[in-house]
Order: C-alpha cells, then structure tokens, then sequence
C-alpha cells in the first residue's frame, strides 16, 4: 500500500473566459487533499469553470535544511561527517515522507539536547519527532 505523500500544491481555478478566479499556492496536504480542495473552490466559487493542480512536492534542498538547522539550533552534536552526511541525503533524495522522517530522526539523534525540541515536559520523543517533521515540511520544502 503507497503511503500518501504531503507536499505543497498550487491550486489555479478559473472561468470560462480563462481568467483566474482563485490561486491558492499554499495549499499543504496530500494530492487528494489538493483535489478536495479544488472540488470545494468548485462548488463555492461563482462562475468556476475548471480547475489546475501544479504539484510543489518534490523541492528541498540542502541549503534551506542547513538554514532551518542554524535558526533552530539543531545537529549542534553531531560530527562535520555526520552532518554533512546529512546535507548530501537531503540533496539526492526527494522529499518524502519517509525521507522527511529520516532527516527529522537524524536531526533529534544529533541535537545535544533533543528535549529542547519537545514543545513541553509531557511530549514524547514520537510527538516531538511529529512536530519535526511537520516544521520540515513548513520551513525546507516547498
């Protein structure tokens, strides 16, 4: 079974005349996700005619990870070889979830304190590593 990838979407919907009646490209979730949302723009918008999904998914790169890793003080105990193991992972795969997930598990092993990570006491390593791989998603790919 294919686990649904997330990513970011650009969702264009227009009139008949072509013109653009709505541009959402923000939209983060999965492709079927996109495709319920335009269905809604459809249904909600006046004079929507058809609709355009441009799939943003598949972009990271090693420079944004290496930006978000220096603002949030993250691999701050790992070793150059780790980390730039790290960096060339990033650049010759493309962003899946189970690649997010592997960068968000690298991060949290090679973070001097991964409980900084944690947004309170109670938060597990399994939630703390959801919220990671959340802020990846939101700051690295798109």
């Amino acid at each position: 079974m294919k686990v649904a990838e997330k990513g970011y979407f650009n969702i264009m919907v227009f009139n008949r005349e072509g013109l653009v009646l709505e541009d959402d490209e923000t939209f983060f979730g999965t492709e079927k996700g996109a495709e319920e949302q335009a269905d809604w723009y459809m249904e909600n918008i006046p004079n929507a005619w058809t609709y355009d999904i441009i799939d943003r998914r598949n972009r990271w790169s090693m420079e944004d990870l290496r930006t978000y890793c220096i603002r949030h003080d993250y691999f701050n105990a790992g070793s150059n070889k780790a980390y730039s193991a790290l960096l060339n992972f990033v650049e010759n795969h493309e962003p899946t979830e189970k690649h997010v997930q592997t960068v968000a598990i690298w991060i949290m092993t090679h973070t001097a304190k991964y409980e900084d990570i944690l947004d309170s006491d109670d938060e597990t390593f399994d939630g703390a590593l959801d919220n990671l791989q959340n802020e990846i998603w939101e700051e690295c790919i798109g």
